[in-house]
């Protein structure tokens, strides 16, 4: 998809696109030199023997309300699937990540352009304190495997997520009619996807 639709629209007005999100110039060579890491990580995180459960693809504070009892409301699930059960923190985590930014830091306007932004980002794989709260809350809840097998698992979807993101997000704008937006929407999780490959390769090696 990117070599076939995404690059000519990235590449538009002296590459407007592709620096709005941050992705390197050459896009396609440095997304290719990963495949072998990613089809490593996709086959390590399936044979992992973790169940199948709801996945909420947009979990995030604005789909929360706490009730007076105390519990929690999520809404929202117009775009829940059964998938892995790591992949439903992924957009958590920037909700989680923004309460460690000091507050000249906050977002810009253009939120696009912010959630793919290597300074908000940060440096690590769930690096913030907030963002390893908010893990370790969720991965100590799991019944399945060893601790560390959970922490490792997490961390390969959060590798894969960003890929699922631009599938899910392919599915969406082209049943109503937005092929523009297709492209955008692949820019922002293809520079999640660099920026969250680069950290894994420090934190471990492919197995």
């Amino acid at each position: 998809d990117v070599r076939d639709q995404h690059l000519a629209a990235w590449e538009a007005d002296d590459g407007a696109e592709r620096k709005r999100f941050g992705l390197p110039a050459d896009s396609l060579a440095t997304l290719s030199a990963y495949r072998g890491h990613v089809e490593a990580w996709a086959c390590e995180l399936e044979t992992g023997g973790w169940p199948d459960t709801v996945d909420h693809d947009d979990l995030q504070g604005d789909n929360a309300v706490r009730l007076p009892d105390g519990s929690l409301l999520l809404y929202d699930w117009e775009g829940a699937m059964i998938s892995c059960p790591f992949f439903s923190l992924d957009r958590l985590l920037d909700d989680a990540r923004s309460l460690d930014w000091p507050e000249e830091a906050s977002p810009t306007e253009d939120i696009l352009a912010y959630v793919a932004n290597p300074m908000y980002l940060g440096t690590a794989l769930a690096g913030s304190p907030a963002e390893r709260a908010v893990r370790d809350a969720y991965l100590d809840a799991l019944p399945w495997g060893m601790p560390e097998e959970r922490e490792r698992a997490f961390d390969l979807a959060l590798c894969l997520a960003p890929i699922k993101g631009a599938c899910v997000s392919k599915v969406h704008t082209l049943a109503l009619g937005r092929e523009r937006a297709f492209s955008t929407l692949t820019a922002v999780c293809m520079s999640r996807a660099l920026h969250r490959w680069r950290s894994m390769e420090s934190k471990y090696p492919v197995r």
